[in-house]
């Protein structure tokens, strides 16, 4: 990257420090910037086109759709806007804080967590500066083609004010009067915006800015030399000859294409129009920044040290996107050609009727000579052949798989978690349970950080130029008026805060944090201001009693206080009040003490005696605490012991059971065995008396 502006050979120290050699430096400065920035134009010209669908060589209708069919499926459209969602949910926060958090220093307190912070949360948040619309606006560029910026500048209105004659002599000449003050912020279109050729951020030489311009507002501004400057421009002739205006007519709605050029290396701003043969104008640096840039470092997509020009997220994994869309295109071509279709014997036209006559309900068909055809060509798959659906269905079965794989590859690719889209259950096999859904999210925040710590330092460096501006350039009044101050408890101090603030201002961080942009979160407000009331109540509850006996412990408390509360974020406006009552509690030791030297003995002697109430409070309390732990130890080792008691009963009362049931047994046996001899000896006698004379012979 040169860091020359060659015109004939001559080096950029060269040109004549004229309105003619300006314009010629310019020129050649411009040129090299478009040569250097022309093929990320033009691949940021095809991803908007990707981004918006507007697909080449296919026309689209009324209502802009194309009319061709390729069947897209825009998942980066989808992306941009879930990232787009994810980085800037709500409207921004400025924390202003002091640099050191010293809690006694009142003045920087007061100028800074109260004036500067509440002007500009009051602006953003009615939206009369443009900075939420244009953060947006840069938001937006940043996530489609990798670039997005806005810049800052200053207004004041002034009116006229007569001269003030008193007896006939002049008293106050006239004079100009500030009427109105502002530093809005505005968003530049990227292709409207150019910088020096250079690896990095740190060697950046100028940037600039294409503003339109009427050619009423070009002559108010700059004078002849700006209305002459509107007939040499570009875009003013093209807009002439689209209006079909000749070129020498006074067309009023003409816009002038001016840059504004700040170069850090002369420390100057240029208002240039290019082709005009000489600058507009040339001013010093008038903003006075510290870093001379009205604008914070722009928000710059996939940098490398190589060159200073960015690298659209969609040009990574362009390829994928292109896969899928000839997937989804193939999917579709296959999904029409699911139908049934097949031919017939001529000679059974009856036949057409299978699909044609009531479809969707049961009917019968009658064909002459069915059977003879059946018999004669071997049924009706004979008769018919349909249109074979196996292949079909296979090829759709592949490529949805595929799809599911190139989609799946991206979202690894993008950082496009389902837990970022919202999805209901990204488990397999069942619904995601709290831990997984945790997990996912702390996950998919870890791959989203970078960004969104990137969003937020864009976000802070703008406010943070915003307040320089006012701090630097707005009436002390102005910023009293604007912050409401005087209607707080600081308006005594609050004079003297403005002018540290505009002296100091240095010492002052002003930022705006990313989870203050990316969600929104009233539990962690919340907290923070329950976590410092339940801090509060703990020191006021220990300090009371003794501040009853000992009151010049007062104002030690309240400095432990105003120190605790210096920690905690949105609680400079309290301190003030704080600060009263540590005025109002020293000025009260002061006539206490005036008024006696030592303390009352009797105070003095209550002290004691509540001291000593509580070591006898505490000592009997002591001792009933031993007493219940005595009583209940005792009703424990009661209860265990009858626990025993009871399952050894038991235990005697199964053995019992069990014994007269092994009895009984035995009993039931002893009788079944007599009764079964008293059978035998039955059968016995019966038999020997049946035996007929003689047997024994």
């Amino acid at each position: 990257m040169s860091n020359t502006a060659a015109d004939n050979g001559l080096q950029k120290d060269q040109f004549d420090r004229t309105p003619s050699g300006w314009a010629r430096y310019w020129t050649q400065e411009l040129n090299a910037s478009d040569d250097a920035l022309r093929k990320w134009h033009e691949g940021s010209e095809v991803i908007l086109r990707a981004y918006l669908d507007q697909r080449e060589g296919a026309p689209e209708d009324s209502s802009g759709v194309n009319a061709t069919d390729a069947t897209h499926l825009n998942f980066f459209w989808a992306n941009v806007a879930t990232q787009r969602d994810l980085l800037f949910g709500q409207i921004p926060a400025v924390d202003v804080t002091r640099r050191y958090g010293d809690y006694q220093d009142d003045d920087a307190r007061i100028g800074g967590p109260v004036i500067l912070e509440r002007i500009l949360d009051t602006d953003i948040e009615t939206g009369v500066d443009g900075f939420t619309s244009s953060l947006r606006n840069a938001l937006l560029d940043y996530l489609i083609i990798g670039f997005g910026n806005a810049w800052v500048r200053y207004e004041a209105d002034f009116e006229d004010k007569e001269p003030i004659v008193r007896d006939g002599v002049e008293a106050a000449p006239a004079a100009k009067v500030k009427i109105r003050e502002d530093a809005p912020v505005e968003y530049f279109y990227w292709k409207d915006q150019r910088w020096s050729p250079c690896r990095y951020y740190e060697q950046l030489r100028w940037t600039a800015k294409k503003v339109e311009m009427t050619r009423e507002a070009m002559k108010e501004r700059f004078g002849k030399v700006g209305e002459d400057a509107t007939t040499f421009d570009a875009e003013a002739r093209r807009t002439a000859s689209s209006n079909n205006t000749s070129a020498g007519s006074e067309d009023p709605w003409t816009r002038t294409d001016v840059w504004e050029i700040w170069s850090k290396e002369h420390r100057k701003v240029f208002w240039y129009v290019r082709g005009f043969p000489e600058v507009l104008d040339v001013k010093d640096d008038f903003l006075k920044l510290r870093g001379f840039w009205p604008h914070p470092r722009p928000l710059f997509a996939n940098l490398t040290t190589s060159a200073l020009l960015p690298r659209a997220d969609y040009a990574l994994v362009q390829d994928l996107y292109r896969d899928i869309n000839i997937l989804a295109t193939r999917i579709t071509t296959l999904e029409q050609a699911l139908r049934v279709a097949g031919v017939y014997d001529r000679n059974a036209g009856e036949l057409q009727r299978l699909l044609e006559d009531n479809p969707g309900r049961n009917i019968m068909i009658p064909v002459d000579g069915w059977a003879d055809k059946v018999e004669g060509k071997g049924g009706l798959e004979q008769v018919i052949s349909w249109l074979p659906l196996d292949q079909i269905v296979q090829s759709l079965d592949k490529l949805s798989q595929k799809l599911m794989e190139k989609q799946q590859l991206l979202y690894e690719l993008t950082a496009q978690s389902d837990i970022s889209r919202g999805a209901e259950n990204s488990t397999p096999g069942g619904p995601d349970t709290a831990t997984s859904v945790r997990a996912q999210v702390k996950f998919a925040s870890v791959r989203v950080q970078a960004k969104q710590n990137e969003f937020a330092r864009f976000t802070s460096e703008l406010a943070a130029i915003r307040a320089e501006i006012m701090v630097k350039n707005f009436d002390e009044q102005e910023l009293l008026k604007r912050s409401n101050v005087l209607f707080t408890p600081d308006a005594p101090q609050a004079l003297q805060a403005v002018r540290m603030l505009k002296q100091e201002f240095p010492n002052y961080r002003v930022e705006v944090k990313s989870e203050s942009i990316s969600m929104t979160d009233f539990a962690s407000l919340k907290s923070e201001r329950a976590e410092f009331l339940g801090a509060l109540s703990t020191i006021l509850g220990n300090a009371l009693p003794v501040l009853q006996v000992f009151p010049p412990l007062g104002p030690a408390l309240i400095e432990t206080l105003k120190w605790t509360l210096a920690g905690f974020r949105g609680a400079g406006v309290i301190e003030g009040v704080w600060d009263k009552a540590l005025k109002q509690a020293q000025e009260y030791l002061q006539q206490q003490k005036g008024q006696q030297q030592g303390p009352d003995p009797e105070v003095m002697k209550q002290f004691a005696k509540g001291q000593a109430d509580m070591v006898k409070t505490q000592t009997k309390l002591q001792a009933d605490l031993m007493k219940i732990q005595a009583t209940v130890q005792a009703e424990s080792q009661k209860q265990a012991i009858q626990m025993a008691a009871n399952v050894k009963e038991a235990q005697m009362e199964m053995q019992i059971k069990a014994q007269d049931r092994e009895s009984q047994l035995t009993n039931q046996q002893e009788k079944d065995q007599i009764q079964e001899r008293f059978a035998i000896r039955r059968e016995n006698r019966t038999a020997a008396k049946a035996k007929p004379q003689g047997w024994n012979k």
